[in-house]
């Protein structure tokens, strides 16, 4: 039997932390928020698996906190992203 794309198991990337303003917390909040909202569990699925890449490579960086995201941040992921 072939399963559709909203059968398959899915094991969502971000998870919340205790801090209010760490980035994953604020990732997790969206994602809810999106759901809440009747959003495609596909497009939730997608904005999950972006964002994970996007928190990972603030992460190596020094990037912990929303407060901390500023424009050259965001523009030298996609920098990164385009030299991917």
């Amino acid at each position: 039997m072939t399963q559709t794309p909203a059968q398959y198991p899915y094991v969502w990337r971000i998870k919340a932390t205790k801090r209010a303003d760490a980035l994953p917390t604020c990732a997790a909040d969206f994602l809810e928020h999106e759901k809440a909202r009747n959003y495609a569990l596909r497009t939730v699925q997608m904005h999950d698996y972006h964002l994970a890449r996007f928190i990972a490579f603030c992460e190596e960086r020094g990037v912990v906190s929303v407060h901390d995201v500023t424009r050259p941040v965001v523009v030298r992921f996609q920098r990164f992203l385009f030299y991917y």
